[in-house]
C-alpha cells in the first residue's frame, strides 16, 4: 500500500488554493426541514402504515401490511405525488386478487414508472408470498404482473423483500430451503421486449439451514446486495450480505461476502441493505457499539465495477444508545440515511430517529439528526432517500402509522472537512492532516492509496463548491 506523505509541492498547490479565495457557504451541515407528515385517511388502529416505504422523483410509496381492506391483514400501500409543493394521495393500491392474511405492503421499491409490492404472506395464508408489479399508464397506475417463486411451496415467504432499478427487480425469500430450512433464495427478473422474465435466481455456494438469505435485497443497475441475517460465519446469526454482478450474457455471479470485521453474535448484520452503484451500506440492528443493541451501519466501496469490495467505514450515531436499533439504511449518491427506531429522543420514549451522512472526501461524516412528532412512533425503521426528498416511515405513530416527508436542504461538498458549511483553510489543513496520517478521509479515490490522484479531487471538489 502507498502511504505517501505531502511533499513541498502538494502543500504548495493547496495553499494556492486557499490564496485563489475558495471559500464560500458550501452548506455542506445538512438542514432538512419536514414537508409533509403522511398518514391515511381511512387507516386502522395497527395497519402498520410506514412499515415499508420508497421513493422516485415527485412519488411515494408507503406500504401497510396489515390494512384489511381484502379481508383481516390483506395489506395495502398508499401512492403520493408532489403537485404544487404539497404531497398528495393519487391512489390506494390493492391486488386483484387481495386475501386475508396476505401482507401486501410488508416490503416497496419505486422507480417510476414501476412499483413493485411484496406480499409474503399469499396462498392462503401459507407464507409461499408473492410480488406484484405496478405500471403508470396513460395517467393510471394499474397491476400488470403478480410474480411467485419458481416451484415455491408454503414458508418461502417470497416478497418479504424487494427492490427496482429501472426496468429490473430483485425478489427475497429468505424461507426458501435450497440449502436447508430458511436458506433463503433472491429472484431477479427483467422487462425484455415487453414482457418480464425472470432473469436469476441466486442463493449462496455456503449457504445453511436458518441464514435467511433473501431477508434484504437492493438492487442498482448491475449490482445487487443480499442480506443474509442468520449467517453464522463470523458467530451464531451474526449475519453476513453477498454482492452479484450481472454479466454481459445476463448471468448474474456472486463476487463478493461482505461480513463485518467486528462482528459477533446476534448482530444481524445484513438485516438491511441499500446499493448505490459502487457504495453499498449493511446494516447491522443489534450490533452494540453503543451499549447492546444500539445498532451500526457498514460502508463498502469497489473501485474495479463491482469485482472486489472493501468495507471503507463503520457508521454509528455520535449520541448512540442501547436499544436504539440503529441500521435500517438508505442511500443515494453521496448521502446515506440510517434509521433507529428505538431511539429515545427529546419527543419521547421510542419516538424513532433517523440519521443522514454525506461523503467526505474518502470517508462519511454526519450531518444531521431528525427526529418525528411523536414518541413511541418506531420512526426510522424504514428509510428511503432520493435526490431531493427523503421519506421515512414510522408505523407505530398515532392510531395506524405515518410516514414523514423531507427536504433534504443539503448541497454537501466532498471538500468540508470539517463539516462546518465553509470551504477554507481548516478544510485544507483537515486534508493535509489525514493525507499525512494516511487516514480514509484524505483517499478522495478510495483506492487505498494516497497520492497526487487525491490531491488533485480534493482541489477538484474544493472549488465545484466555491463561487
Amino acid at each position: 500500500m502507498n502511504t505517501q506523505r505531502p511533499t513541498k509541492g502538494l502543500i504548495a498547490i493547496l495553499a494556492t488554493a486557499f490564496l485563489w479565495g475558495f471559500t464560500s457557504q458550501a452548506a455542506a451541515q445538512c438542514d432538512p426541514t419536514q414537508l409533509a407528515k403522511l398518514f391515511a385517511f381511512d387507516g386502522q388502529s395497527g395497519d402498520q402504515y410506514g412499515n415499508s416505504v420508497s421513493i422516485s422523483e415527485n412519488f411515494a410509496i408507503i406500504g401497510a401490511p396489515h390494512d384489511s381492506d381484502n379481508g383481516v391483514d390483506s395489506g395495502s400501500a398508499y401512492l403520493y405525488e408532489r403537485v404544487d409543493g404539497e404531497w398528495l394521495e393519487i391512489i390506494k393500491l390493492l391486488p386483484g386478487d387481495g386475501s386475508a392474511d396476505d401482507l401486501f405492503g410488508s416490503s416497496v421499491s419505486m422507480d417510476w414508472p414501476f412499483i413493485v409490492i411484496g406480499a409474503p404472506s399469499t396462498f392462503e395464508a401459507q407464507a409461499q408470498g408473492s410480488a406484484y408489479v405496478f405500471i403508470q399508464f396513460a395517467g393510471f397506475w394499474v397491476e400488470i404482473e403478480k410474480f411467485e417463486a419458481n416451484e415455491g411451496s408454503i414458508h418461502d415467504i417470497f416478497g418479504f423483500s424487494v427492490s427496482i432499478s429501472g426496468e429490473r427487480f430483485i425478489v427475497g425469500a429468505p424461507g426458501l430451503d435450497d440449502h436447508g430450512s430458511n436458506s433463503g433464495a433472491a429472484f431477479i427478473y427483467d422487462l425484455v421486449e415487453f414482457e418480464w422474465i425472470q432473469e436469476g435466481r441466486v442463493a449462496p455456494l455456503d449457504g445453511q439451514a436458518g441464514d435467511e438469505f433473501g431477508a434484504a435485497v437492493s438492487l442498482s443497475g448491475d449490482i445487487a446486495v443480499i442480506g443474509s441475517r442468520r449467517d453464522d460465519d463470523t458467530a451464531e446469526d451474526a449475519g453476513s450480505a453477498y454482492i452479484y454482478a450481472r454479466l454481459t450474457g445476463g448471468d448474474w455471479i456472486q463476487r463478493s461476502k461482505l461480513l463485518a470485521d467486528d462482528g459477533a453474535e446476534q448482530d444481524w448484520f445484513g438485516s438491511f441493505v441499500a446499493s448505490g452503484g459502487d457504495t453499498v451500506v449493511v446494516g447491522a440492528p443489534f450490533d452494540s457499539p453503543n451499549g447492546a443493541d444500539s445498532g451500526s451501519a457498514y460502508v463498502y466501496t469497489s473501485n474495479d465495477n463491482g469485482v472486489s469490495w472493501n468495507q471503507n467505514t463503520k457508521l454509528v450515531p455520535d449520541d448512540g444508545a442501547s436499544a436504539d436499533l440503529f441500521g435500517s439504511v438508505a442511500i443515494n449518491g453521496e448521502s446515506i440515511l440510517v434509521g433507529a427506531s428505538g431511539a429515545d429522543t427529546t419527543v419521547g420514549i421510542n419516538s424513532g430517529a433517523a440519521y443522514l451522512f454525506t461523503r467526505a472526501g474518502g470517508s462519511w461524516v454526519q450531518r444531521s439528526k431528525i427526529l418525528p412528532t411523536e414518541a413511541n412512533a418506531g420512526f426510522g425503521a424504514s428509510p428511503a432517500i432520493g435526490n431531493e426528498y427523503a421519506v421515512v416511515g414510522a408505523s407505530q405513530d398515532g392510531l395506524g402509522g405515518a410516514a414523514y416527508i423531507f427536504d433534504l436542504n443539503c448541497p454537501a461538498s466532498a471538500a468540508d472537512l470539517t463539516g462546518d458549511g465553509d470551504l477554507n483553510f481548516f478544510d485544507v489543513a483537515a486534508f493535509l492532516n489525514a493525507f499525512a496520517a494516511t487516514d480514509s478521509v484524505a483517499d478522495f479515490t478510495s483506492d487505498g492509496q494516497w497520492d497526487f490522484f487525491d490531491v488533485s479531487a480534493f482541489l477538484v471538489a474544493f472549488a465545484a463548491g466555491s463561487p
